[in-house]
């Protein structure tokens, strides 16, 4: 939750806040982090389309399990989970405004702006809430807080970046 407290303590205007999302940790901290201070500011999980089980869950109103061979094809393996945790969803749940997901070229061709524009390595799971901004902005508007989380990338991740 720390995170987002440090968000909103240097931008206590902001609107929206978009958390990579596995386990639904991270997702979990900063949404009661944030709605703590600010109610109205919202907060959205961001997952690739191949490992949405928390987006499901979320939609379904219960914890959904997905399977490893479906979850594992995505390239952002820090968010390769088969299910939300527990506790998270539960918070997540009552604090959380919705979900984005992101396609894998959308999430390479984010990462591909990090590095070539931002000069910001990382790895496919901290590009994901980017990914998912630029393919659903016309829906995000006003200021916007992209969490990037995760700098381990493989040397064959690298590659597809140049």
């Amino acid at each position: 939750g720390t995170i987002g407290l440090e968000i909103f303590a240097e931008m206590p205007d902001l609107e929206n806040v978009l958390v990579p999302t596995g386990g639904g940790g991270l997702l979990a901290g900063v949404a009661l982090a944030i709605k703590s201070l600010n109610n109205n500011v919202k907060v959205y999980g961001v997952e690739p389309e191949l490992a949405a089980d928390a987006t499901e869950s979320y939609k379904k109103g219960r914890r959904i399990l997905w399977p490893a061979e479906k979850t594992t094809a995505t390239m952002a393996d820090g968010v390769r989970t088969q299910q939300v945790g527990e506790l998270n969803f539960e918070i997540i749940q009552k604090h959380v405004d919705g979900f984005f997901t992101a396609t894998e070229s959308e999430i390479l061709e984010a990462a591909k702006y990090y590095l070539h524009k931002a000069k910001i390595m990382l790895e496919p799971t901290g590009a994901l809430s980017l990914a998912a901004y630029l393919a659903n902005k016309s829906q995000i508007k006003g200021k916007t807080v992209l969490i990037i989380s995760g700098g381990n990338f493989s040397p064959e991740f690298l590659e597809q970046l140049f």
